[in-house]
């Protein structure tokens, strides 16, 4: 018995020093279920604890919520006619289709991918008597989320889409699925557990880990690389392995050339005025951040343009930095009117202000102290235009402007210089009433409503002053008098200017009293390398604008702009990553400061997001958050020049 206990002990003894499975050392594998569903798996790993120590992960498999669900109805324009032999991406790209969209704020300017169910889809006339049938009457789909008539049955559409009669529109009633990013998570012990986030219509947030706990992966549930028809019911949706980013950050895009902005931080800290201007298309306008098209050429923009002029003025206090626009949606580098109106600006910084022969400036309020003008008129009416404080004087010439209630008028005697080509500028509040001059008696100008401003300063949230271009006077030099009246409603008028040659005045500065020492270079979305406009054309357009900025004094940052939906489509051939490299390709050629945004918004995926769930519309335009990207990668630039 003795021995045998000893040969039981021997065998325990060698079982207890038997080596144990080593224990993973490479991060857990979060994977997709085959076939994909609303399951995920999450394989044995190690990862750094929130305390910094190693946590060995235990497997698990984990099943998500479906996407919770909304109804609305929408209106629209009635269709064109859907075409079976042609591509369904091309019809629905032209704007051709019935394009049903939830009530979201901002507007989404684009379509609502895979996110509608096509059972619930209900397509009637604009009065809702009638109701018409899908697959009869219409084709729906659920991938692209619109609808094209069949044979002209949904009535003839209008001849101006924008601008549709009551009776060329339809009415649409859908149930819509709404987007999560949900956080698939990691405490101390090992144990993974799901973090649900907040379900919105567009650009859903990360939520952070709970205490204790650190994150494995985002996973998007909405099914937006789904395959086939979008399913009737919200367990249906499945999570792809395209939906499931591993939390692995890389480090922020370095700066390219940022010593190149070294003059420019130079004026910055000296406290100088600094121009900065921005060429671009829609995304530099502000599209789709909040209350972009309500700034859209204010410093006051909730767009990458707003935040990087907004960071800038945080940055350096002192300083005076004016921006100059040439933005516009649709556009591309080959916009040779937008690049030239961004390029006069740039008349190197230094330049000597007109002579008097040149130009002539005047302030609308009386020669009366700031103080008295701080509560402009007699009418309750304009009560808004009564400055508030110190900040929004600064914002004004002489710290003051005069303000006309509707029907009031003021008048100006001009000394009208000999100089050609003499245009009339006014500065005044913007979209706030309509006003009406005349010279020497003569007849009636009034300034149309739609017009947009030269420029933009915001005096308090949804107050700005702008300067127009009023057009040209042919009028004989010496003495002249202006009368400007308000129509209808008031009106606040800062300051006026006549003046020649091609730059009119800018901000609070006379013109040619600034320059221009930076253009933000943000083209690119639109307009890729094809046979009309090959890589090359691309490539020495690009080039020649970089040296006509640089003979005018300006340096030009250029930008590699986002990825759009290829990924998502399943189209490679619309990838902006050939632009992001040939961006890379001009920086490196002449030295020109670069902000790699394409390469910062793909490594969103290595913090847990993928890149297509920041796609407001689901095409190219970036909620805040991804405006948000843009401004960091552009300031990056500036704050590594400053070192």
């Amino acid at each position: 018995m003795k021995n045998l206990g000893l040969i039981m002990l021997a065998a325990t003894g060698l079982l207890a020093n038997k080596p144990a499975p080593a224990a993973p050392t490479q991060p857990p594998q979060i994977r997709a279920a085959t076939p994909p569903s609303l399951k995920v798996s999450v394989t044995a790993g190690t990862v750094a604890g929130a305390d910094g120590r190693p946590v060995a992960v235990q497997p698990v498999e984990l099943t998500f919520a479906p996407p919770e669900v909304g109804e609305a109805t929408s209106k629209g324009p009635i269709p064109g006619n859907y075409n079976p032999d042609r591509p369904l991406e091309e019809q629905m790209r032209g704007w051709n289709a019935f394009c049903p969209l939830p009530p979201e704020k901002p507007e989404i300017l684009g379509f609502f991918f895979r996110g509608i169910p096509a059972e619930s889809f209900v397509l009637k006339s604009h009065d809702g008597a009638k109701t018409f049938e899908r697959g009869g009457d219409h084709f729906f789909s659920s991938e692209m989320g619109q609808a094209l008539a069949i044979k002209n049955r949904l009535g003839k559409p209008p001849a101006d889409r924008k601008k549709p009669k009551p009776e060329e529109q339809l009415l649409a009633e859908f149930k819509y699925y709404k987007q999560r990013l949900d956080l698939v998570q990691v405490d101390g012990a090992g144990r993974v557990s799901v973090k649900k986030g907040e379900s919105v219509i567009m650009c859903p947030p990360l939520p952070a880990p709970d205490a204790g706990c650190v994150g494995l992966a985002g996973v998007w549930v909405y099914g937006a690389h789904g395959q086939g028809p979008v399913p009737a019911s919200p367990d249906g949706v499945a999570i792809a392995q395209a939906d499931i980013c591993a939390i692995r950050p890389l480090p922020p895009v370095a700066p390219v050339n940022a010593k190149a902005l070294s003059k420019v931080v130079s004026r910055l800290k000296a406290g100088k005025p600094v121009g900065v201007g921005f060429f671009g298309d829609s995304i530099a306008v502000g599209a789709e951040a909040p209350d972009w098209y309500f700034h859209t050429y204010s410093p006051r923009n909730k767009g990458f343009v707003g935040m990087v002029l907004r960071g800038l003025r945080e940055r350096y206090p002192e300083a005076d930095v004016q921006p100059a626009w040439s933005i516009a949606g649709a556009q591309s580098i080959f916009n040779e009117k937008m690049w030239q109106n961004v390029l006069k600006r740039a008349a190197s910084p230094g330049r000597p202000a007109p002579s008097a022969g040149e130009y002539v400036w005047w302030e609308a309020e009386p020669a009366a102290p700031a103080a008295a003008m701080a509560a402009p008129a007699t009418s309750a009416r304009v009560e808004e235009f009564v400055l508030q404080n110190d900040g929004e004087k600064r914002v004004l010439s002489k710290g003051a402007w005069r303000a006309l209630a509707g029907g009031e008028g003021a008048e100006y005697a001009v000394d009208v210089p000999s100089a050609e080509g003499l245009r009339l500028f006014v500065r005044r509040a913007n979209n706030r009433g309509q006003m009406r001059w005349q010279w020497d008696g003569g007849a009636w100008e009034t300034q149309d409503e739609s017009q947009k401003p030269t420029d933009a300063d915001d005096v308090r949230h949804g107050l700005a002053v702008c300067w127009f271009d009023l057009g040209a006077v042919n009028l004989a030099p010496g003495k002249h008098t202006l009368r400007v009246e308000a129509v209808g409603a008031p009106v606040a008028l800062d300051c006026f200017a006549l003046t020649a040659g091609e730059l009119g005045p800018w901000r609070t500065y006379c013109p040619g009293g600034l320059g221009m020492d930076v253009v933000i270079y943000a083209m690119g979305m639109n307009g890729g390398f094809n046979e009309k406009t090959p890589r090359e054309m691309h490539k020495e357009t690009i080039l020649r604008h970089i040296s006509e900025a640089r003979q005018r004094g300006a340096e030009v940052l250029l930008v590699a702009t986002m990825e759009n939906n290829a990924r998502l489509l399943n189209d490679p051939g619309k990838s902006k990553k050939p632009n992001r490299d040939l961006m890379a390709e001009i920086a490196a050629e002449t030295g020109c400061p670069f902000a790699d945004v394409y390469t910062e918004w793909m490594n969103q995926e290595s913090r847990g997001v993928p890149p297509e769930a920041r796609l407001h519309n689901f095409i190219n335009h970036p909620g805040e958050e991804g405006h948000r990207l843009w401004a960091d990668v552009i300031l990056r630039l500036f704050d590594a020049a400053k070192e």
